[in-house]
């Protein structure tokens, strides 16, 4: 009977081991590849279960790196994504920044002059992004 139940487990391990270079490596060259070709925003705010890519991607097209971006509404969902996807660019809350031009000697970002250039917000609505004025 032990040598049955060891073979058994031998037999186990053997088959799981072969399955790892097929599903698990395979599954993770995947996501890598697919990382690669959508952008890390697309990558993580671009799922039937997180949304808002658009709005992170323009702020990485049009805030300075050492800007403050504000936010507001829920801490969690997809606004706990951002901090890493703009950094340099630090993420506040609106409610923690007293009105002015800056935070801490750092600028808060902006739309740009041409579409008001007004103070920017990303409105945090749970698994959504949506950039706001102040």
């Amino acid at each position: 009977m032990k040598k049955v139940v060891l073979a058994l487990l031998v037999l186990h391990v053997l088959l799981g081991t072969a399955r790892v270079p097929g599903v698990v490596i395979a599954r993770r060259l995947d996501d890598v590849a697919e990382f690669e070709r959508r952008g890390a925003p697309r990558f993580f705010l671009d799922t039937p279960h997180q949304h808002g890519a658009a709005a992170v991607e323009w702020i990485l097209a049009n805030v300075p790196a050492d800007a403050v971006v504000l936010y507001r509404g829920d801490s969690k969902g997809s606004i706990e994504f951002v901090p890493g996807l703009i950094a340099p660019r630090l993420l506040v809350r609106a409610d923690a920044c007293p009105a002015g031009d800056g935070y801490h000697g750092r600028p808060l970002a902006r739309r740009a002059p041409q579409d008001g250039g007004n103070v920017l917000v990303v409105a945090a609505l749970g698994d959504d992004l949506r950039l706001e004025d102040r």
